[in-house]
């Protein structure tokens, strides 16, 4: 099996697990976080020709395949699906288990603007997806009857761990920092001056 046919094989089977039940989100995440997540890391990575494309593509369909079944912890969910999809279409124990570790450090959120460029990669890209696209009005939608500032509360946390923890890439900072305002106020962090100025 060459490359292309494992990653597509492997894009194949998240795409599957993504878009149907036991999933909770299965009308609307691959398309409007996972190919947005994809997306972002496509563009990183014609930035960084010297990164290993499978490594951050893997990082990309599988960092949250764990919320795929429905299970309470879903960071141990992920290592454990992960390390079985990559296993099945033939990489090796060897490399699922390197991988898991990769996961790991993505998924702690610490220290990733010293983890390998593959991970601050795949942690920018799904940073900035939270930012652009539909994911936090979602989040409204799946969640109406929640009172409207506990909702707003909880995307401004969201927004903030993307930016704080997860975009750690100084060209994904600068290309996405206006949208990172816009997030924040439209989730009701509002600047002093409307109109600008001190």
């Amino acid at each position: 099996m060459t490359d292309d046919e494992y990653l597509r094989a492997v894009r194949d089977e998240a795409h599957r697990r993504y878009t149907a039940p036991p999933f909770v989100h299965a009308t609307w995440y691959w398309r409007y976080h996972i190919l947005i997540v994809e997306r972002i890391a496509m563009e990183l990575l014609d930035l960084h020709p010297d990164a290993d494309t499978r490594s951050v593509m893997l990082l990309v369909w599988l960092h949250d395949i764990g919320k795929t079944t429905g299970v309470a912890d879903t960071r141990a969910e992920t290592k454990i699906l992960a390390a079985d999809i990559i296993e099945r279409h033939g990489l090796g124990s060897e490399y699922s288990r390197r991988f898991v570790a990769v996961v790991a450090v993505l998924d702690a959120k610490e220290n990733l603007p010293q983890s390998r460029l593959e991970v601050q990669i795949a942690s920018s890209a799904d940073g900035c997806s939270h930012l652009v696209g539909p994911f936090l009005s979602i989040y409204w939608q799946e969640n109406h009857r929640e009172p409207v500032e506990d909702l707003l509360a909880e995307n401004r946390r969201k927004i903030e761990v993307a930016w704080e923890k997860k975009i750690v890439l100084p060209e994904a900072r600068r290309a996405f920092f206006s949208r990172y305002q816009r997030a924040l106020e439209s989730a009701g962090a509002l600047p002093l001056r409307l109109l600008g100025g001190d």
